[in-house]
């Protein structure tokens, strides 16, 4: 049987990286002679492996020089998104103001005109006038037959409110109107 060979003790680039930093004696961290000189075989190992670290280096520069022109088109793109989106609530809640205004607008309305109805049921209860139960007379049912009745009211500047209330004799509709509608209705 053969004798086997011992393995050597890697000297130079091979060895721990603690033990290829460089001494006052051998600045090189590469095996050297006596004389300080650092042997061409080490410095070919130590120049093969720069230069593998070196297109390692530049594969993972051009890898992450390739990521960050992707990112930084994707942070482009999330920014005029961003832009679109916000404009968007914007307009929509200028939208939201401008209907809620309108509806307070509307609901204020409704209540004045309440408020003034109101007022007028209790003057014409003070004169007497039963409103709870009230029936028609036909002198009343006439008198309506005749007449629109219209409220208006204005807020002052003091903040009350002013009502007033209207009738009006109703306006008769021309015959030929009437001729017209009975000629184009469907019944």
């Amino acid at each position: 049987m053969p004798k086997r060979k011992k393995k050597q003790k890697y000297r130079g680039i091979d060895q721990e990286p603690s033990k290829l930093m460089g001494t006052i004696d051998n600045p090189y961290g590469c095996a050297v002679c006596e004389h300080g000189m650092v042997s061409y075989k080490d410095l070919d190992k130590l120049n093969e492996k720069l230069s593998e670290g070196i297109r390692l280096r530049d594969g993972t520069i051009d890898r992450l020089s390739r990521s960050n022109a992707f990112l930084t088109g994707m942070m482009s793109d999330w920014k005029e998104a961003q832009k679109n989106n916000i404009k968007k609530i914007n307009d929509r809640e200028d939208k939201w103001e401008k209907e809620l205004e309108e509806a307070y607008k509307v609901a204020t309305y409704w209540k004045d005109q309440y408020d003034g109805m109101m007022g007028m049921k209790k003057a014409a209860e003070a004169m007497g006038i039963d409103t709870d139960n009230y029936k028609m007379t036909e002198e009343d049912k006439k008198f309506k037959e005749k007449y629109d009745f219209f409220t208006n009211h204005r807020r002052m500047e003091s903040g009350k409110m002013r009502y007033s209330f209207k009738l009006s004799p109703k306006k008769k509709t021309p015959q030929y109107v009437l001729k017209k509608k009975k000629k184009n209705s469907i019944n």
